[in-house]
């Protein structure tokens, strides 16, 4: 029976043991030690605290909302299996639908679709993208900045528990950009 993981830490997915001292190597500059010495570093294994978690897949969502999918720029209904596969990876243009407001009303749908189709760790029907409501908010617009935000909440799937993410996507209407903002456990 193999051990049980400590109960700050959880059973982290397996992208997680490779990402991890990729990390490390790309910080450290070279990716080469200096010595062969002995050294404290952890050999990279399964198990990991929430903030590890949190933290790469923030890295992910980031990733995702930097990237522009192919079906922004190539009709892709005449090819439904690259329409599905990582080829068309990433987030909607949003330039696009700034330009059309009719298609601006899409966005939820849009980040909701990017987000289910390429990012594992979501737990099946926890994912939920929704506008803004508040004071500088109404309807998910805010009128000083000119921007949207969308609130997106979801679990991720890790054992022994799921874990409640919540964050902000803000869209910068003047310039089409998207931004995700740090995720934060849920207040649920």
């Amino acid at each position: 029976m193999p051990p049980r993981p400590a109960p700050d830490r959880h059973l982290a997915p397996l992208m997680l043991v490779f990402s991890e001292p990729h990390r490390r190597r790309e910080e450290a500059g070279s990716g080469r030690r200096a010595s062969h010495g002995p050294t404290t570093e952890q050999r990279p294994g399964r198990a990991a605290t929430r903030r590890q978690i949190e933290d790469s897949f923030k890295a992910r969502v980031t990733a995702l909302a930097e990237t522009i999918d192919l079906a922004s720029a190539r009709d892709l209904s005449a090819h439904p299996h690259v329409a599905a596969s990582i080829l068309n990876h990433g987030r909607p243009d949003v330039t696009a639908m700034v330009a059309g407001a009719s298609r601006l009303d899409d966005l939820a749908a849009c980040l909701h679709k990017a987000l289910e189709s390429h990012e594992p760790a979501i737990v099946a029907g926890s994912l939920s993208v929704r506008e803004a409501e508040g004071d500088a908010f109404r309807h998910g617009f805010n009128e000083v900045s000119q921007s949207l935000r969308y609130v997106i909440s979801l679990d991720l799937t890790f054992s022994p528990l799921p874990i409640p993410v919540t964050f902000h996507a803000d869209l910068d209407v003047a310039a089409g950009k998207l931004q995700i903002d740090a995720a934060s456990p849920s207040a649920a």
